[in-house]
Protein backbone atom coordinates (compact mmCIF):
# COMPACT_ATOMS: atom_id res chain seq x y z
CA UNK A 1 0.00 0.00 0.00
CA UNK A 2 2.78 2.45 0.80
CA UNK A 3 4.35 2.17 -2.63
CA UNK A 4 0.95 2.47 -4.32
CA UNK A 5 0.35 5.82 -2.66
CA UNK A 6 3.85 6.89 -3.61
CA UNK A 7 3.28 5.85 -7.22
CA UNK A 8 -0.06 7.64 -7.28
CA UNK A 9 1.57 10.82 -6.00
CA UNK A 10 4.36 10.50 -8.56
CA UNK A 11 1.78 10.05 -11.32
CA UNK A 12 -0.18 13.06 -10.08
CA UNK A 13 2.97 15.19 -10.00
CA UNK A 14 3.88 14.09 -13.54
CA UNK A 15 0.37 14.96 -14.71
CA UNK A 16 0.50 18.40 -13.08
CA UNK A 17 3.89 19.15 -14.63
CA UNK A 18 2.61 18.14 -18.08
CA UNK A 19 -0.49 20.31 -17.64
CA UNK A 20 1.63 23.31 -16.63
CA UNK A 21 3.86 22.86 -19.67
CA UNK A 22 0.80 22.51 -21.90
CA UNK A 23 -0.73 25.66 -20.42
CA UNK A 24 2.51 27.60 -20.97
CA UNK A 25 2.60 26.39 -24.58
CA UNK A 26 -0.97 27.55 -25.22
CA UNK A 27 -0.30 30.94 -23.62
CA UNK A 28 2.74 31.34 -25.87
CA UNK A 29 0.72 30.46 -28.97
CA UNK A 30 -1.99 32.96 -27.96
CA UNK A 31 0.65 35.67 -27.51
CA UNK A 32 2.38 35.01 -30.82
CA UNK A 33 -0.24 34.11 -33.41
CA UNK A 34 2.33 33.62 -36.18
CA UNK A 35 4.06 30.97 -34.07
CA UNK A 36 0.77 29.08 -33.84
CA UNK A 37 0.31 29.31 -37.61
CA UNK A 38 3.85 28.04 -38.21
CA UNK A 39 3.29 25.18 -35.79
CA UNK A 40 0.02 24.26 -37.47
CA UNK A 41 1.67 24.29 -40.90
CA UNK A 42 4.49 22.04 -39.68
CA UNK A 43 2.01 19.62 -38.09
CA UNK A 44 -0.01 19.52 -41.31
CA UNK A 45 2.82 19.33 -43.84
CA UNK A 46 5.78 18.08 -41.84
CA UNK A 47 9.27 19.45 -42.24
CA UNK A 48 10.61 19.32 -45.77
CA UNK A 49 14.24 19.76 -46.72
Amino acid sequence: PGSNISNALKNLLSYIILELKDNSYHLLIKSYLALGQINEAVETNGLKK
